[in-house]
C-alpha cells in the first residue's frame, strides 16, 4: 500500500512538473481566500506546526534522529533546507508540502492527525506569496 501512495505522489509531481505554470497555479485563488490561524511566515509556520507536529524530539518523524524522506523539520535552518526540493514559490498546488498535507488516507502529514485547515491555509498563502525563508 505504501508503493502504491508513493508511486501516486510521483505521478502528481511529474504532472506538476510538465504541466504549464497557468495549469499548476489553477487552485490557488484557495490560498488567499481562506481565513489563516497565524502570519503565514517560515517562522511561525515552524513554531506553531514543524516543531510540535513534525519535529519533536524522541519520536517524531522529522526530527534530527528520524528524519523520514531525508526531512529534518527540527530547525529553522534545517526546515529551510529540508523544504527547497519541496516548495515551489507562488504555486501551492505544485509543491509537495502541499500536497503531504491536503493528502488523505496513508500519505497524509502529519499522519494519523490531519493539521487543522486553518494552519494548512497558512501554509499555502506563505507559499502562494513566494515562500520566503
Amino acid at each position: 500500500m505504501r508503493a502504491a501512495a508513493w508511486l501516486a505522489l510521483a505521478a502528481a509531481l511529474a504532472a506538476c512538473d510538465d504541466a504549464p505554470a497557468g495549469d499548476c497555479a489553477a487552485g490557488d485563488d484557495a490560498a488567499v481566500a481562506c481565513d489563516p490561524l497565524f502570519t503565514p511566515e517560515l517562522a511561525e509556520i515552524q513554531a506553531r506546526v514543524f516543531t510540535p507536529s513534525c519535529a519533536v524530539a524522541g519520536g517524531a518523524c522529522h526530527a534530527p534522529e528520524g528524519r523520514a524522506g531525508g526531512l529534518d523539520l527540527s530547525s529553522l535552518d534545517a526546515t529551510r533546507a529540508a523544504l527547497a526540493s519541496r516548495v515551489e514559490p507562488g504555486s501551492p498546488e505544485c509543491s509537495l508540502l502541499v500536497q503531504r498535507i491536503d493528502a488523505t488516507g496513508p500519505s497524509v502529514m502529519p499522519p494519523g492527525a490531519p493539521l487543522p485547515a486553518a494552519a494548512r491555509c497558512a501554509i499555502r498563502q506563505w507559499i502562494h506569496a513566494g515562500a520566503a525563508p
